[in-house]
C-alpha cells in the first residue's frame, strides 16, 4: 500500500525537487496534526518536552526511538514500519523527515516559528536512522537539553 502512494506521488511529481517538497510539506502537516493530538492527550498532564513529544509519537508510530546520549533530544529510530519499501522509494524518508519537523513545530502557536530544526540520516548506523534534533536558540552549541 505504501509503495501505491509513493508511486502516486511520485508520479504527481515527476521531477526530484518538486517531489521532495511535496513530501516534505505532505510530512509536516502530517507531523502538526500528530502534534495537535499529542497536545490534546496531554492537556491534563503535566506538559511534555519536544524530546518527549518525539519519543512518544515515534514510539507509536512503530519506529522504536532511543536516544543517542543522556539529555539530548537527537535519537536513533532502530525500526522502521516501511524499510521493505525505502530501498524502492527513498521519498518515505524525506516524509518522515517533515512528519518529525511538523512534530518538532506543531506545539508553536505562530506558524514559521521553528523550535528546532532536524535532520534525518537514513540507516546510517547499524543502530538505524540518526534524528539530529538542534534547538532554535542553542544552535551553536550543537544540541538540545530537554
Amino acid at each position: 500500500m505504501i509503495s501505491s502512494l509513493c508511486m502516486a506521488l511520485e508520479t504527481a511529481c515527476p521531477d526530484t525537487r518538486s517531489r521532495n517538497r511535496a513530501a516534505l510539506k505532505a510530512g509536516m502537516a502530517w507531523g502538526r496534526t500528530l502534534a495537535r493530538q499529542s497536545r490534546e492527550n496531554t492537556e491534563k498532564d503535566l506538559p511534555s518536552s519536544v524530546t518527549q513529544t518525539l519519543l512518544n509519537a515515534l514510539t507509536t508510530l512503530g519506529f522504536a526511538p532511543v536516544r543517542s546520549q543522556p539529555n539530548t533530544a537527537s535519537l536513533y529510530l532502530t525500526s522502521c514500519p516501511f524499510l521493505d519499501s525505502v530501498s524502492s522509494h527513498p521519498i518515505i524518508c524525506t516524509i518522515h523527515l517533515g512528519m518529525i519537523q511538523g512534530l518538532v513545530d506543531g506545539g508553536n502557536k505562530k506558524a514559521g516559528d521553528k523550535q528546532a530544526s532536524v535532520s534525518l540520516k537514513p540507516l546510517s548506523s547499524p543502530k538505524g536512522c540518526f534524528l539530529k534534533v538542534v534547538k532554535a536558540d542553542s544552535r551553536s552549541k550543537g544540541r538540545v537539553k530537554q
